[in-house]
């Protein structure tokens, strides 16, 4: 038989809480690090939330499930990830416009590396000065890029767990 809401389970030293769900019995210091980030033990004691998945540390306590699957925290945080993965921010398609008219402008550039061997010193450093411009400007937006990818997945779980903890 699974857990279903309203249950009432034990949770013991040393083991994972089953369940989101209210302690209604005891108390316990638990580790919540793997969802809020906080390296601390969490003290908990009757009337406090707990979340499923979360190691218990210390003390014995009983809880009543009130979130069960797809609808616990760690299932929606799983859930939020995944669709962030799949999609992109408007600025992550700017980004990915914009470089890849400096990837073209970049292999134009090295097309004519040869003919500026033929053209005069002073012509070929003109065309050195632009090409280590283009590569610059190249890792810059890569960087930009990467840094966009982050925030946007960043964001979007810290939102989830401060608006459960809330």
């Amino acid at each position: 038989m699974l857990v279903q809401p309203g249950d009432a389970l034990k949770v013991l030293p040393g083991s994972k809480v089953p369940a989101d769900g209210i302690v209604i019995w005891g108390t316990s210091h638990v580790n919540e690090s793997m969802v809020t980030g906080e390296s601390v033990p969490i003290s908990k004691e009757v009337s406090s939330l707990v979340i499923g998945g979360t190691m218990n540390l210390h003390g014995i306590f009983h809880i009543q499930a009130t979130k069960v699957g797809s609808g616990t925290v760690l299932s929606q945080i799983i859930s939020l990830v995944e669709s962030a993965q799949m999609s992109k921010a408007p600025i992550q398609k700017f980004a990915d416009y914009v470089s890849t008219l400096i990837n073209s402008l970049d292999y134009k550039n090295s097309l004519l590396t040869p003919y500026c061997n033929l053209k005069s010193a002073k012509h070929c450093f003109g065309q050195l000065k632009s090409a280590m411009l283009l590569l610059l400007l190249k890792h810059w937006l890569c960087l930009f890029y990467l840094k966009c990818l982050v925030e946007n997945h960043l964001w979007k779980i810290l939102h989830l767990v401060d608006a459960y903890l809330a």
